[in-house]
């Protein structure tokens, strides 16, 4: 689903889901502005912010987009980052859900033959514990049951805090990096499969001779 924009430039689509509270549009700020939003609103709509950045020399074009709570949109989406509150069970609990319903959407999609998104798209490529500068209290989320999930889940995971910019620009540069591995991995497959026909389609009039 990678765009080329222009050469070295590649482009793409990263989504954030978590409950309301867990600062995912203080996430999309510290990422695009290197700042701390000191008072917002929680997001009632879908909110993108577009930024670039460069990273062994090559450029990437990156649109974070944030939606309000129980919304899932994941078309056209090549990346999804499932977010936390550190200090809120409830938060933690609710992403086997929001997981959950990501697999039941990317197999609608892939039934009604919607190629723009198929199971190959829209990957959870990390789950990301925010708030780390607080303290978690009895009821918070410790680091192992965060790491424990993440593998369940296939994914990266990082602990960052919004607030303070602690792990912000690793958890980016770490999330570019697989998308990137994916992009190359996903091509040499196609390479490979193109291969494969091409020598199937000279072997069929021979054997149609054999016959």
């Amino acid at each position: 689903m990678v765009q080329n924009i222009q050469p070295g430039l590649h482009s793409y689509k990263i989504l954030l889901l978590g409950d309301s509270k867990v600062d995912k549009t203080a996430f999309q700020t510290r990422i695009v502005f290197d700042k701390f939003p000191p008072k917002y609103e929680y997001s009632i709509a879908d909110l993108s912010l577009r930024t670039q950045t460069i990273l062994n020399n090559q450029v990437y074009l990156l649109d974070i987009e944030d939606t309000p709570a129980d919304v899932i949109r994941i078309y056209k989406t090549d990346a999804i980052i499932l977010m936390y509150d550190v200090t809120s069970r409830s938060s933690f609990e609710r992403l086997r859900t929001w997981y959950g319903e990501i697999q039941q959407i990317k197999e609608s999609y892939k039934l009604s033959g919607l190629r723009e998104c198929s199971l190959e798209d829209a990957r959870v490529v990390c789950l990301v514990s925010n708030k780390a500068d607080l303290d978690r209290g009895g009821d918070g989320i410790s680091r192992h049951e965060g790491l424990e999930l993440a593998k369940e889940f296939d994914c990266l995971f990082f602990e960052v805090s919004c607030k303070t910019g602690v792990n912000i620009d690793l958890t980016l540069e770490h999330i570019i990096r697989d998308l990137r591995q994916h992009e190359q991995d996903s091509a040499g497959r196609f390479t490979l499969w193109s291969r494969l026909r091409t020598v199937i389609k000279c072997l069929i009039p021979r054997i149609r001779i054999l016959l």
